[in-house]
């Protein structure tokens, strides 16, 4: 007699049928997220000279996120008629920088301003512009409390609120990460300064993930216990040339070699404004990688482009959800959704080492152009991991 075959879709008599094995749940699935004050505080008075800051020591407190500082600059009995300069109040950081433990520079060295605007079109979170924030303030005029301020910055470090991408270990005492902050002379402040220079006060609040939680674990899948491919990390770094008037070009060099996130261009006319340098943007501006031309566009349409993408609804420039005076971003972060940020790393602009990425237009003026270029590194260089 023959041995009577199993129907189909069921095992051998007396085996048990093995189920398909399923993929680990993302790591913040089975995490908290604390959102702790840290214990830095501090305070320094304005003056006519930069003044340092003491170094914002993070506390190892498992995988980092990013960090929330708040400023609050306090001025008391003025009688002057205060403006602030075109920057303020963000240009009261003369410089951040943000290195990891081994000293290269992940975030920065750029000013306030600079890092305001990585906030504003980074893609970070659903309102980026920290001019919109609800307790936001600038207090001008003649008044008693004219020049003071209060606003807040975010240091970005996770890439994918999703998956976690891009969070740094944070677990060793030994091994601290370090901030570097610089507070601005005044003159790069204010256009008239108050009475009596103030203080400036800045605070820092921490977002993590904390390591798994058994408790957090969910029947019949595992989760992953730490976050995909760690060691990747995003960089914001910043370049500039001098331009002269006329056809010029100039090179993208900050991150060659790996996938970009978000390129910001700014122009400012040689020592004016960025109010000029708006003025003196190339009509169109070309942008070609290799011998490819990726972006040819009019400075018109480049402007109702980020406005609909960062859901601008202000048509003054330099104020809360209207674009900036000289600054024009270019965002490779939206792929999953309708709004920047909302990535799956599928359309970064990725490059090789020894590619020419080139910028080339016609500028109205002697201007600086700064490029600030934010840039994914994956452990071990293969972007292949990264790819949701």
């Amino acid at each position: 007699m023959q041995p009577q075959q199993a129907p189909p879709g069921q095992g051998t008599p007396g085996t048990q049928q093995k189920g398909p094995v399923l993929a680990p749940w993302p790591f913040p699935v089975g995490v908290f997220r604390p959102e702790n004050l840290s214990d830095y505080s501090e305070t320094r008075t304005m003056t006519a000279a930069a003044v340092k800051f003491p170094d914002v020591k993070v506390e190892p407190d498992g995988w980092l996120r990013g960090i929330w500082f708040e400023f609050d600059l306090v001025t008391a009995a003025n009688a002057a008629a205060v403006t602030f300069a075109e920057d303020g109040p963000f240009s009261a950081i003369d410089t951040v920088l943000f290195r990891d433990t081994g000293g290269e520079q992940i975030f920065g060295p750029f000013s306030g301003y600079d890092w305001m605007t990585t906030n504003k079109f980074g893609g970070y979170h659903g309102v980026g512009d920290p001019r919109r924030d609800l307790n936001f303030s600038v207090t001008t005029g003649a008044v008693g409390t004219g020049g003071s301020a209060h606003w807040c910055l975010f240091l970005p470090l996770e890439i994918s609120r999703a998956d976690a991408l891009g969070t740094v270990e944070n677990r060793s005492e030994n091994s601290v990460y370090r901030v570097e902050l610089t507070m601005a002379a005044s003159t790069a402040v204010y256009g008239v300064a108050p009475t009596t220079l103030g203080t400036l006060h800045i605070q820092t609040t921490q977002d993590s993930y904390t390591e798994p939680v058994a408790a957090m674990a969910l029947t019949g899948r595992p989760i992953s216990d730490a976050p995909p491919v760690p060691g990747t990390l995003q960089y914001w770094k910043q370049e500039d040339d001098n331009l002269a008037s006329g056809t010029q070009s100039s090179l993208i060099t900050n991150g060659i070699g790996n996938g970009y996130r978000n390129i910001l261009f700014k122009l400012v006319r040689s020592g004016s404004t960025r109010a000029n340098g708006d003025a003196d943007w190339p009509d169109p501006l070309e942008i070609t990688l290799g011998t490819t031309r990726v972006r040819n566009m009019h400075k018109s349409t480049w402007i109702t482009k980020q406005g609909r993408a960062f859901t601008f609804t202000n048509t003054t420039p330099d104020t809360a959800m209207g674009r900036e005076n000289g600054l024009f971003p270019w965002w490779f972060t939206l792929d999953v959704g309708s709004l920047p940020g909302n990535e799956a790393r599928r359309h970064y602009m990725r490059t090789k080492t020894g590619n020419t990425f080139k910028v080339r237009g016609s500028f109205g003026g002697t201007d600086t152009l700064f490029i600030t270029s934010n840039y994914v590194v994956p452990r071990g260089n293969d972007f292949s991991q990264i790819v949701a």
